[in-house]
């Protein structure tokens, strides 16, 4: 509350509120395809799963590597899809959403909770965060997410994106081509 407090007499007008979206599906957005693709053949390749040769090289340059808390491992990507840059967490060995256990989750809230008081130091109140896990390429790619902060863009201060776009690169619009098409066509 005292966090709203201040934000409120900084001249900020909103509420604090979580939004979760759930999105499961035979098909995988956009992201999760690639992520797939390149995983298996980055095995396929190498004999090796990518994810572990990734956090060992990390750790090893110790240039993007935040730490490890329990079987989770955190990074600063390499190449930021957020204008504060984004935050990798990979669950080491884990190769579906349905292999994390209590204590993988309790690891994971752990590491975010660290990383929303870091945030926080820089004034960063609002964020997107995506899980990544599919079914169809569970030997290949570990279960990972993203965080990446999000900025409000004045005057309006309204947000830069959202969390489709920004984690799945998946474009919502709400109007059918068609029916744009018909509205529009009487303009010319």
């Amino acid at each position: 509350m005292l966090c709203q407090l201040e934000l409120y007499a900084s001249g900020w007008r909103g509420l604090i509120h979580p939004h979760l979206q759930i999105v499961a599906d035979v098909s995988p957005t956009y992201i999760q395809k690639i992520l797939c693709e390149r995983s298996k053949n980055y095995y396929k390749n190498n004999s090796s799963i990518l994810w572990k040769d990734l956090l060992s090289q990390e750790k090893k340059s110790n240039q993007r590597y935040i730490g490890t808390i329990g079987s989770v491992s955190f990074l600063s990507a390499f190449a930021p899809s957020g204008m504060l840059g984004e935050i990798i967490a990979v669950f080491e060995g884990k190769n579906s959403i349905t292999d994390l256990s209590e204590g993988d989750l309790n690891d994971f809230s752990e590491g975010l909770v660290k990383i929303f008081k870091y945030f926080g130091t820089k004034n960063i109140y609002s964020f997107n965060l995506g899980v990544y896990s599919t079914r169809t390429c569970q030997d290949y790619l570990w279960v990972n997410s993203r965080i990446i902060p999000r900025v409000s863009l004045p005057p309006l201060n309204i947000s830069d994106i959202n969390y489709f776009e920004k984690l799945h690169k998946e474009v919502v619009s709400t109007v059918l081509p068609e029916e744009m098409c018909n509205e529009i066509r009487g303009y010319l």
